[in-house]
């Protein structure tokens, strides 16, 4: 817990220079240069919710992850067709841990919710689970993908996108590979994989 700490006053520091930064000179910046300084500072709220919602009671879960899942939703994206919808997460996927599962699912509900009249419905679908891992990131700490809690993220994505999760309809895919950042990215697509066709 204590190393945990020490990382994120280390983090802290940068994000008070970034908005020293923002504050002296964003007249001059680029939105792209704006928005990389924005994220950054994201990531560092992000990581101190989820180390405080670690330390909380169980019976407090509730109305502590009231407070914790809409900052986590803040970094979440999304790109809508009539074909596809593809979510990205500046976090990997929830451990079978009750607390940071919880934390996960009311962001990503809440975060679809925005978006929900124009979400298209499918009823035969793929869902690819991409997991990307930073550069620096240890390699003996890359999870292996039944260490993903793909279950519960599917019932929520049957609330918004799917007729059903069930595997007559809805074909699930993990993929693990290394990124620019450690993130996850979701891709629902429109049909099923044809694993015939492949072979």
């Amino acid at each position: 817990m204590n190393q945990k700490i020490s990382a994120l006053e280390v983090q802290f520091e940068n994000v008070k220079k970034i908005l020293q930064v923002l504050a002296d000179k964003s007249d001059d910046m680029a939105e792209q240069q704006l928005l990389a300084l924005v994220r950054e500072s994201q990531y560092f709220v992000l990581d101190a919710r989820k180390l405080w919602a670690g330390t909380i009671s169980s019976q407090n879960m509730e109305e502590q992850m009231s407070i914790v899942a809409p900052v986590v939703a803040e970094g979440f994206e999304i790109q809508i067709a009539s074909n596809k919808v593809i979510i990205n997460m500046p976090i990997l996927l929830p451990k079978r841990k009750p607390l940071q599962m919880n934390c996960y699912l009311d962001a990503l509900e809440m975060f679809l919710q925005i978006y929900r009249q124009k979400l298209p419905r499918f009823r035969n679908a793929t869902v690819i689970f991409h997991h990307f891992y930073a550069p620096d990131f240890p390699e003996r700490d890359i999870r292996d993908h039944d260490n993903h809690e793909t279950r519960a993220v599917l019932n929520v994505l049957e609330r918004f996108l799917l007729e059903s999760d069930s595997a007559v309809f809805c074909t699930n895919v993990q993929q693990t590979q290394r990124g620019t950042e450690t993130m996850t990215r979701v891709i629902i697509l429109q049909g099923q994989i044809d694993l015939e066709a492949i072979l």
